[in-house]
């Protein structure tokens, strides 16, 4: 078994904005941060499982970020890590909910 074990990923709608970001950072990021091209890859490098995040710029996306993971996480195929952003108030909470 081959497991990936760092993998960002983001919903479709907030993937090109983070692959932007980057790129205008100077950066050349290998893919396009959606779960579907994520997946291709995985299987055209017969990669078993991948460790998959995201990371939440300002804290009022910590709570939408870690569900965009809970949806899409199976624990066996995609392996979630969650993420909290250091001005985030109640992190207890939601590293618990984690």
């Amino acid at each position: 078994m081959i497991i990936d074990t760092h993998n960002h990923i983001y919903p479709d709608n907030v993937a090109p904005i983070v692959a932007k970001k980057m790129a205008d950072d100077g950066l050349k990021p290998y893919g396009d941060f959606r779960l579907q091209d994520l997946l291709a890859t995985l299987d055209g490098c017969n990669i078993s499982a991948a460790v998959v995040f995201n990371i939440a710029e300002k804290p009022s996306v910590v709570q939408s970020a870690n569900d965009f993971l809970a949806n899409v996480c199976d624990g066996k195929r995609l392996i979630g890590l969650g993420t909290i952003h250091p001005d985030y108030e109640d992190f207890q909470n939601e590293i618990d909910r984690c």
